[in-house]
This record gives C-alpha cells, structure tokens and sequence, in this order.
C-alpha cells in the first residue's frame, strides 16, 4: 500500500485502498466515500507490539480502530477530507 493505507467496514466487509484509491482488498464505490487513513509503519508496529495472529478492526462513532493483543491504534483521519 505504500505510506498510508485506507480502510472501510461496510456491513461487515472490509475493503482496503491504497492512499491514490487504488484497490488492495474491494474497491471505492466512488471518490466521495469515506475511508479512514493509517499510517502503515504505525499498523506494523502494531501488529509486533500486540504480537497476535489477528488484528480486530472496528469502525466506532467517529473513526475506525485497529486492536492487536493489548494495544489499539486509534489516529485515523476519514478521507475525504483527510486525503493527503
């Protein structure tokens, strides 16, 4: 994905975009649908900190978290406005 990967849950499906809206995992119904933005080196060390096979991913009232073993990455930015 490069620096930055984009994600949405959508009725329980999750779809990844690269930070030019290309598609990793799904695709964007179209360019005004919101993603929310991460940092990919933070998710890394997300993943080795929690030390966990699996990574829960919810989407609360105003932005979309990623939890491994104990630890939760809570910084991400909805795009669009955030896009860059």
């Amino acid at each position: 994905a490069g620096e930055y990967i984009m994600l949405n849950i959508e009725t329980g499906t999750l779809r990844a975009i690269d930070n030019k809206r290309n598609s990793i995992s799904g695709f964007a119904k179209s360019e005004s649908e919101v993603f929310y933005r991460l940092s990919t080196s933070q998710v890394d060390l997300l993943i080795k900190k929690g030390e966990k096979s699996s990574t829960q991913i919810e989407m609360r009232p105003k932005t979309l978290t990623l939890t491994n073993g104990s630890f939760t990455l809570e910084m991400s930015l909805p795009c669009p406005p955030a896009c860059r």
